[in-house]
């Protein structure tokens, strides 16, 4: 699962966006143009937000986009974007500097890809690197640990 992972990243670094949407859709632009979604599938996450409120500001200034495999996932990929200026979304975790969407192309690939997520976001000094990183390469190593 990790090789997985470690071989669908996608980072963005200083991503400008005017709202919460349009930082859904910027970071997950990232996807669509490596054919790892459909144009729909960005369309979902932002219908769920809009639907169930800012469920997916998960932490104090990470977000973590993400829909239904079915929704138009082509291939498994992450975006990881960090965003300048940060966004608000409405919740105490405000403002939100780091947009993570997640596409799993199944079930169960969806389960361990958001465990695996989970996992590395609890090391604070992951989260660190993150927001630290100078540019898309550097972001990118970061979080496959080199």
């Amino acid at each position: 699962m990790k090789s997985i992972l470690l071989d669908n990243i996608y980072c963005k670094t200083n991503l400008q966006a005017d709202s919460w949407q349009d930082s859904i859709r910027k970071a997950a632009n990232l996807l669509l143009q490596e054919n790892c979604i459909e144009e729909r599938y960005i369309d979902s996450m932002i219908n769920s937000v809009l639907k169930y409120g800012p469920y997916i500001v998960i932490d104090q200034g990470i977000a973590l986009a993400h829909a239904r495999p079915d929704d138009g996932v082509l291939k498994t990929g992450i975006a990881i974007a960090t965003l300048a200026p940060s966004i608000i979304f409405g919740t105490e975790n405000d403002p939100v500097k780091l947009m993570i969407v997640l596409a799993a192309s199944g079930d169960d690939e969806h389960v361990n890809l958001l465990a695996f997520i989970a996992d590395f976001l609890s090391d604070e000094s992951n989260i660190k690197n993150i927001f630290n990183a100078n540019d898309d390469t550097q972001l990118k190593n970061t979080i496959r640990g080199v």
